[in-house]
């Protein structure tokens, strides 16, 4: 049970990242895990979309013998940002198009990292 809380500590670590709307864990089959999704969808849709989309990236990317490191999906104000934490899961962020992206990265990967090592 402890693993759970360390998850989802991580995760609330994530969300109160600086222009960061929402952040949440989906498996790569695309079940809604944890964590929080706009409040205009409902979080199986949300989570469906978002692993379809990881594994289009994944299939495009290894076709052209390259690996993939994030996939992004810009939208009017806001990006979405899905990261691969293990083979089995995605961490799915929308964020706004202000932040500092090489802050993120610096902050999320370490977070990312415990979620792996956890999953």
């Amino acid at each position: 049970m402890s693993e759970i809380y360390a998850v989802k500590d991580a995760l609330d670590r994530i969300r109160s990242i600086e222009h960061m709307s929402n952040a949440s864990l989906i498996s790569k089959g695309g079940m809604f895990v944890m964590g929080d999704v706009p409040d205009n969808i409902h979080r199986d849709v949300f989570s469906a979309m978002c692993a379809i989309a990881q594994v289009a990236g994944q299939t495009i990317t290894s076709e052209i013998e390259e690996r993939l490191d994030r996939i992004k999906i810009l939208m009017d104000d806001s990006v979405l940002i899905l990261i691969g934490v293990s083979p089995k899961y995605i961490l799915a962020m929308i964020v706004n198009q202000k932040i500092d992206e090489e802050m993120l990265e610096q902050e999320v990967r370490s977070l990312i990292n415990n979620i792996e090592n956890i999953m």
